[in-house]
């Protein structure tokens, strides 16, 4: 059998060290990011997720959604705890709990964060399409159910990944005052990555 490779969580963890080693950054005021990782072989599909950018696996069996909810639940406390906060107040408060047990993890100056990371494996011949996207993309589904369902995301993105990011756009623009869905800013980033196995 195949050697798999190193585990995904090292893999981040080394790349962290390395963006510090190349350009020292600060703590706390360096660019952050959410991170999706798909990797196979010709036995496995290994799968790392950190932060708000889900991967959905579709097998014959049905799909399966990857995803990290930390920081979801963490900006769901903040909204719930005073007045609907602006943007600003938002971020501010999703800063203090970044890389922090009782917070959220996402990709930084950390290596640490790495090793909060979920990871799962597929048998990859049980793998029909991996379907990599933002939570742009996947509010759609989770929260204006348009498209209904991953199945009629997954026929979307395999027609034409920009069908489906238009969608979800056009529904954002529909409420422009964000009183049908709540939300601190119209319109989220949206990208979509498709892998077909079969």
């Amino acid at each position: 059998m195949p050697d798999p490779g190193p585990d995904l969580q090292e893999v981040l963890a080394q790349a962290i060290k390395r963006t510090n080693d190349e350009h020292d950054p600060v703590p706390d005021h360096a660019p952050s990011t959410t991170i999706s990782i798909a990797r196979w072989t010709r036995t496995t599909l290994d799968l790392l997720v950190l932060g708000d950018s889900p991967i959905v696996v579709f097998t014959r069996d049905g799909h399966t959604v990857v995803t990290d909810e930390r920081l979801s639940l963490v900006t769901a406390e903040i909204r719930t705890a005073g007045p609907p906060p602006n943007l600003r107040d938002l971020v501010a408060g999703q800063r203090k709990r970044r890389n922090k047990p009782d917070g959220y993890w996402i990709v930084e100056t950390d290596p640490q964060a790495a090793m909060q990371a979920i990871t799962r494996q597929w048998p990859i011949h049980h793998v029909m399409a991996v379907l990599m996207i933002t939570d742009g993309v996947s509010n759609g589904i989770t929260r204006y159910q348009r498209p209904a369902n991953w199945d009629e995301a997954l026929a979307l993105a395999d027609r034409d990944p920009r069908l489906l990011v238009d969608l979800v756009h056009s529904v954002e623009a529909s409420d422009p005052d964000r009183t049908r869905w709540p939300r601190t800013k119209v319109h989220d980033d949206k990208s979509i990555a498709l892998i077909r196995f079969q």
